[in-house]
């Protein structure tokens, strides 16, 4: 095929079947050929090709964005003995050491709150949390030794009110003597309703 310039000039040229890429900037540049012609300004048709060349190759060289990373799941420690309440929590040299600080944590899906194994807290761990079926809450221990231990909480040693939280490795206890005064004349003395872990409300808890 031959094609004449503005210029008078003759160049031949060889027709074959375009690439995608190369045909997407043919059909563009004619378009924006044909609008130059009607303006009479055909130094804007070079500018024009230009940006979508330039346009074209940024995409193929960076290719897609990728989405973004989503926040890494947090892990908590609470320890009895070794732990203080002034520590962030997020590691076992800088556990925590109540449960009522643990309570009070911002625990997000996919996060963990571990008790420290060989413990033994006469407080009520209040499982509040929101998690996810795809991430859910862990609550469970860490360390060696004994299953962690709550005790002795008259409304259940673990009240439960969230929605898609793990408890496992947790042991409750109760002994008769923290209801009140147990008399000794007295064998079939009811020493009130005992209870470990408190479905109060929430949905997909798990207990293991």
């Amino acid at each position: 095929m031959m094609r004449r310039t503005r210029w008078g000039e003759i160049h031949h040229l060889r027709i074959g079947k375009p690439q995608p890429c190369l045909a997407a900037l043919a059909n563009g540049a004619e378009q924006l050929r044909s609008r130059s012609i009607l303006l009479g300004n055909p130094g804007r048709l070079i500018s024009a090709i230009g940006l979508i060349f330039a346009s074209m190759l940024g995409t193929f060289l960076m290719g897609p964005l990728s989405a973004p990373v989503g926040a890494t799941a947090k892990t908590y420690y609470v320890d009895c003995s070794g732990g203080n309440d002034n520590n962030a929590g997020t590691s076992t040299s800088s556990a925590w050491k109540s449960i009522s600080k643990a309570n009070k944590a911002a625990l997000k899906p996919g996060d963990s709150l571990l008790l420290k194994r060989d413990c033994t807290w006469s407080e009520q761990l209040k499982a509040k949390w929101a998690g996810t079926a795809s991430q859910p809450i862990l609550i469970g221990a860490y360390g060696s030794g004994a299953l962690p231990k709550l005790q002795n909480n008259t409304d259940g040693n673990v009240r439960i009110t969230g929605s898609y939280q793990t408890i496992q490795y947790v042991q409750t206890f109760n002994s008769p003597s923290s209801y009140g005064q147990i008399l000794s004349n007295c064998d079939n003395q009811p020493v009130g309703w005992v209870i470990g872990f408190n479905f109060v409300s929430g949905s997909n808890n798990t207990v293991q």
